[in-house]
């Protein structure tokens, strides 16, 4: 966990949810909270591309070109980051509303850090964008639990603030608001849903 520690103070959120930070507000105790989170929200920090293993075809795929295949990864990542952004701005209430645009095991994660905001009574101002989606990998055979898709994308979260119970902002200053990401989908009944979000260490795109 020490590479994602390193990406900065301002991307503590990042890994505590979304791409989002804490500004220093309730002093270095309210970070610490967080740290229950970064073990499993997000992962780590990564280099290395996601391989996809190949499999014989055995029904017709979802999309008939990598063109499609990241129009739905676009389409499949924007439902998700909007379920964030409306639960994060609720302070964490009704995590369910997430449950349908992810995988179960990615959900699970994610509840880990709606309990932490909760706990801690914070909440989200704003929305989160992202953008730069390119395809990394695509495999048109894969089977439902499996990942099939992989892309790249830029998260920004320069709209955003996160406040605390009395309207303080708890993000520190400094850092930077756009952070590069390495996302899986798996196959979940017949459609592509997020399963994976990681910080790509690698060179960052997000320019």
């Amino acid at each position: 966990m020490s590479t994602l520690w390193k990406v900065s103070t301002r991307n503590l959120w990042l890994a505590y949810r979304v791409g989002m930070t804490i500004r220093r507000g309730r002093g270095w105790a309210a970070i610490g909270a967080l740290a229950v989170a970064l073990t499993t929200l997000s992962g780590c920090g990564t280099d290395t591309p996601v391989e996809i293993p190949t499999q014989q075809p055995t029904s017709t795929p979802i999309f008939a070109s990598d063109e499609e295949a990241l129009a739905g990864a676009q389409s499949a990542y924007a439902a998700y980051q909007n379920a964030v952004d409306e639960i994060l701005m609720d302070g964490g209430a009704q995590p369910e509303r997430l449950r349908e645009y992810v995988t179960p095991a990615l959900y699970d994660q994610e509840a880990v850090g709606f309990e932490q905001i909760a706990a801690d009574g914070f909440h989200q101002v704003g929305r989160t964008f992202f953008d730069s989606l390119q395809l990394q990998s695509y495999d048109p055979s894969a089977q439902d639990g499996v990942a099939g898709l992989v892309v790249y994308l830029c998260s920004d979260v320069s709209e955003t603030d996160i406040k605390d119970s009395a309207g303080k902002s708890v993000v520190p200053e400094g850092g930077t608001d756009r952070t590069p990401f390495q996302v899986t989908f798996d196959m979940v009944d017949a459609r592509y849903l997020p399963a994976t979000r990681t910080v790509w260490t690698g060179a960052n795109f997000c320019v």
